[in-house]
């Protein structure tokens, strides 16, 4: 779901999330907890763009993730 949100982002020329979606990439290829990887990279992104309700991106990603939206 993140590479896909990476392609997406650069694609619209909206590159300053990014650096959150990779390092949710490194933390599940460690073999960290979906679950924790997708608050943290939730909490990055609202972090980047200056956001403080970072609740509603894990909802978004989680989402994403169980093929819930497109």
């Amino acid at each position: 779901m993140y590479e896909d949100e990476i392609e997406s982002l650069i694609a619209s020329d909206e590159n300053d999330v990014v650096p959150a979606f990779r390092m949710g990439i490194a933390l599940l290829q460690r073999g960290e907890d979906p679950s924790k990887v997708n608050i943290a990279t939730a909490k990055k992104a609202a972090q980047i763009q200056g956001e403080f309700d970072w609740d509603e991106f894990a909802r978004i990603f989680m989402d994403k993730a169980q093929g819930q939206l497109n």
